[in-house]
């Protein structure tokens, strides 16, 4: 980790998906949480644009905490402890072509 990540806020999260074998993993981690963006540092390896799910760990559970979807966007240097660390954004999915072009209908209707 950089320096930076170790003054940043820190969260325990579970990740889970598919690394860069193809292969499901889930692993406990930290969140480094800065105004920069998200970072985890994770044993697995991941390629760039893979959509990973992050739960909250949270030391007395609720059943609110579902895993949230985020899209590697970055493979940083590998931290002494042999972990990858990556950087994530949210993932925002594409519309559908259906909801594409009900947007269309409705910006031809604003206009006439």
């Amino acid at each position: 980790m950089t320096q930076l990540n170790q003054r940043s806020p820190t969260y325990r999260v579970e990740v889970s998906g598919w690394d860069a074998a193809q292969t499901f993993f889930s692993e406990n981690t930290a969140l480094y949480w800065s105004a920069g963006g998200h970072e985890l540092a994770l044993r697995s390896r991941l390629r760039e644009g893979a959509v990973i799910f992050v739960r909250l760990l949270q030391p007395f559970g609720t059943e609110e905490n579902f895993p949230v979807p985020y899209v590697v966007t970055k493979n940083l240097p590998v931290a002494f402890d042999d972990r990858t660390t990556v950087a994530i954004a949210k993932f925002h999915p594409k519309p559908s072509y259906r909801q594409s072009a009900a947007k269309l209908d409705d910006a031809r209707a604003n206009c006439a």
